[in-house]
């Protein structure tokens, strides 16, 4: 029995130190004495936030989160979930022992656990809404939850999908400094992000090993959500679906104007995009085509575009057919993407940047 006690103390400590990898940590703190006695309960709910939050004084982290899952399940249910997933026995135990007023629900199926940095952090979590009346900017909303000088872990449920993440959390240190998360899935590659407004970075513990079928690693750049997640064996986490819907975007051209553009992007690959004076009716239309790349030479989710001219308004010769090489970027707590151009035709000819943002079209 003493043998046996020694080896889960043993088997306890290693699991915690592995969970820290993603967050940069040593597993500092991590100097249990393996011939103690297994802690009780209680115990271990100490020992593992006061690890996460020693791995987090030695970073610029300012807080740890782990995205546990889409549950669901109501708050009552949440242990029988976490059983399900092994968290008892292969996670930080803690989860089980948060309580219902440490509990926070928004409108969505993805649960977070929240960690601040320090013990007396004071953490508020706000709606995040994201629509045409701020300009799909986001801004904050109704507060669901304030808890002052309060470092005890919290559960989020939270995010009606990958691209629509609706709540902001604040955290606020005792110097009171602020910083504000919206976490969200990432579409790209299916790992934890979060939109930050400083330089200051965030402790991933998700325990993807549990929660993501076919899950081997984080640097295998293969699909990190596995086969199982999708039955396209040539499945790519980027996908031309994403961008249907109506876009615009302002360009500012080495003539010291700026443009307004449109795109109209229809999910199968069909693709229109006009242009024209900034503040004015557009004068040049194209249509033409988009897809995948798939070209091994070109950066990772390329997307092509052929455009032809149908219709012109101004008193210039312009390029009368384009192919162009663009890579996208999601930000979906803007519902936004960001565009770059990789190579081929300059979609406007003479662009100071080739980088363009792409919001949603109003009215």
């Amino acid at each position: 029995m003493k043998n046996m006690k020694k080896m889960l103390a043993l088997l306890l400590a290693m699991i915690m130190t592995f969970s820290l990898v993603a967050c940069g940590g040593s597993g500092a703190g991590n100097n249990e004495d393996v011939s103690k006695p297994t802690p009780t309960p209680k115990q271990k709910v100490q020992l593992d936030t006061t690890m996460l939050q020693s791995a987090m004084t030695d970073t610029e982290d300012f807080m740890a989160i782990a995205f546990l899952g889409y549950v669901e399940e109501d708050f009552a249910d949440f242990d029988e979930y976490f059983d399900s997933k092994g968290f008892k026995d292969q996670f930080h135990p803690f989860v089980y022992d948060i309580d219902k007023d440490h509990f926070v629900q928004a409108e969505g199926d993805e649960l977070y656990c929240i960690v601040p940095r320090y013990e007396d952090d004071t953490v508020t979590i706000s709606e995040w809404i994201v629509d045409e009346y701020n300009d799909w900017q986001g801004e904050e909303g109704n507060v669901l939850y304030h808890a002052k000088n309060d470092g005890h872990p919290i559960l989020v449920k939270c995010n009606i999908s990958e691209i629509v993440p609706n709540i902001l959390i604040t955290i606020e240190n005792s110097n009171g400094y602020k910083n504000y998360f919206v976490p969200y899935i990432s579409a790209m590659d299916g790992y934890l992000e979060t939109y930050l407004d400083d330089e200051y970075s965030f402790c991933d513990f998700t325990p993807y090993d549990l929660i993501v079928p076919g899950w081997d690693g984080w640097d295998d750049g293969g699909d990190y959500w596995g086969d199982d997640w999708n039955d396209n064996e040539d499945y790519n986490a980027f996908d031309i679906v994403y961008l249907s819907g109506d876009w615009t975007s302002t360009v500012y051209t080495n003539d010291d104007e700026y443009l307004d553009a449109g795109f109209m992007f229809d999910g199968s690959g069909n693709v229109e995009f006009a242009y024209g004076p900034s503040g004015d009716a557009y004068q040049l239309y194209y249509s033409g085509s988009y897809y995948l790349a798939e070209d091994p030479s070109l950066p990772e989710n390329a997307v092509i575009l052929e455009l032809y001219l149908t219709e012109n308004n101004t008193d210039t010769y312009p390029v009368e057919s384009m192919y162009t090489v663009v890579t996208f970027e999601m930000y979906p707590y803007m519902d936004t993407f960001g565009m770059t151009y990789e190579t081929g035709d300059l979609l406007f000819g003479n662009e100071y940047d080739t980088y363009y943002e792409l919001s949603p079209s109003v009215g």
